[in-house]
């Protein structure tokens, strides 16, 4: 199914903006979330742009997690979301956030909370040996296994790290560009759905983690399917011009296409 690309409508051309790379990255030194959360022409172009440059950065946010849960279901909305598509509700039980205060956004089902916390007991062993994996086992889409997968997400820094805990993306958008023809030709053989707000085509999905759970790429053999999956992720993991690596501050918000780009925690 191929999507008519959606345009913006002028709505945020008065901010200045950076784009972090060619391929995916935007930054708005100058929007306040919490300012724009009432226009919906804003939200919609926040929504459209997000799609196009895969993430956008917004630094020093006071918007609170209420908030920002309205402005990604708007977005959605905004752009054509299915009826029925809400916000994720994580299967994760909430007691496991229990380590980290009685905060009522800890148990929110619509909310899933990052923190070291949630590993501490593992760091001691993490040089063990079964514990040598490469890293780029890490990448990967939210809730691929959903029948309406996450269209945007956001992601706001609470408490940062004193080092570490960079967040990566990776392009899907350029891992389909960087194809042969003869290869283009063969995945868009196979069953695809082009993003539905730009219309453009993007490899998806086909992450370690992403597939863990019985995933497979539908019309191939599972020996053809393997072959497929490690070549598309070392379409992004060898090809580092395709990525964008945020490093974090207090109070950042990274919203990000989730059906645009991988992601990794680093």
């Amino acid at each position: 199914m191929v999507h008519p690309r959606m345009r913006t409508s002028g709505a945020l051309d008065t901010y200045s903006y950076i784009d972090a790379t060619n391929a995916l990255g935007r930054e708005y030194p100058d929007i306040q979330l919490s300012d724009i959360i009432a226009v919906d022409s804003k939200i919609k172009d926040l929504a459209i742009t997000a799609s196009e440059r895969g993430v956008v950065v917004l630094r020093r946010q006071d918007i609170e997690v209420h908030q920002l849960k309205y402005l990604i279901q708007r977005m959605g909305e905004l752009t054509g979301k299915p009826k029925e598509g809400k916000l994720h509700v994580t299967p994760i039980h909430p007691d496991v956030n229990l380590c980290l205060g009685d905060d009522p956004v800890f148990s929110d089902p619509e909310v899933y909370v990052v923190s070291s916390e949630h590993n501490r007991d593992k760091f001691d062993d993490y040089l063990n040996t079964k514990q040598k994996q490469f890293a780029s086992r890490g990448w990967h889409a939210d809730t691929s296994y959903e029948n309406i997968p996450s269209d945007y997400i956001a992601m706001k820094m609470v408490k940062t790290p004193r080092t570490g805990g960079d967040t990566l993306f990776g392009s899907c958008y350029g891992a389909y560009d960087r194809l042969s023809e003869p290869w283009q030709r063969m995945a868009d053989s196979l069953s695809f759905v082009t993003n539905p707000v730009t219309g453009w085509k993007a490899l998806w999905g086909f992450s370690p983690i992403s597939m863990r759970a019985n995933g497979k790429i539908n019309e191939v053999t599972d020996y053809e399917h393997e072959l497929m999956k490690a070549y598309f992720l070392k379409l992004i993991t060898d090809n580092h011009d395709l990525q964008y690596r945020h490093r974090w501050e207090t109070d950042d918000v990274v919203i990000w296409d989730n059906r645009t780009v991988l992601h990794a925690g680093t």
